[in-house]
């Protein structure tokens, strides 16, 4: 499925925080809005397990957003080159004419990672030939795609 906008963030709750008006007035406008989160947000530091995850999928509902998780620590995002791989095949594959992300301010290391992450994605998912690369079989079966814009959230 194709959606006009993908939001980058490391935790569930991170785009609602700080872009949630934005979210709401670009699905209000008719854009299809896909958030995707680097890891579930666990150990979270002032709730339960599982809370912030509940929380982030009635916020997404609220919002009019789809939103998927991949499966990375908590605490432990970094830039790295599968990272980027699979943020690239979700452009890939979802074709967003924007996309949105954490810019590298602050404090918590996972949020600075996001920045480099999806640059680099970026970069990578609009480049043909993976299939001549060791590694680069996770974007050999999808056709390259380049964005519109890139926004910076914070």
């Amino acid at each position: 499925m194709s959606y006009d906008i993908l939001a980058i963030s490391a935790h569930p709750d991170d785009i609602e925080v700080a872009m949630g008006g934005t979210a709401a007035k670009l699905t209000e406008q008719g854009h299809r809005f896909l958030i995707v989160d680097l890891c579930e947000g666990e150990p979270a530091r002032h709730a339960a397990p599982g809370e912030r995850r509940k929380q982030a999928d009635r916020a997404a509902e609220i919002l009019g957003v789809d939103r998927v998780i991949l499966n990375l620590h908590d605490r432990f995002i970094v830039d790295s080159i599968a990272t980027r791989l699979q943020v690239a095949k979700l452009i890939r594959q979802h074709q967003p004419k924007w996309v949105f992300a954490t810019t590298d301010c602050g404090v918590h290391p996972d949020h600075k990672a996001i920045r480099d992450i999806t640059d680099g994605a970026i970069f990578y998912a609009r480049l043909p030939k993976w299939e001549e690369i060791p590694g680069g079989e996770i974007l050999a079966d999808s056709e390259p795609w380049e964005i519109d814009r890139l926004f910076f959230y914070y």
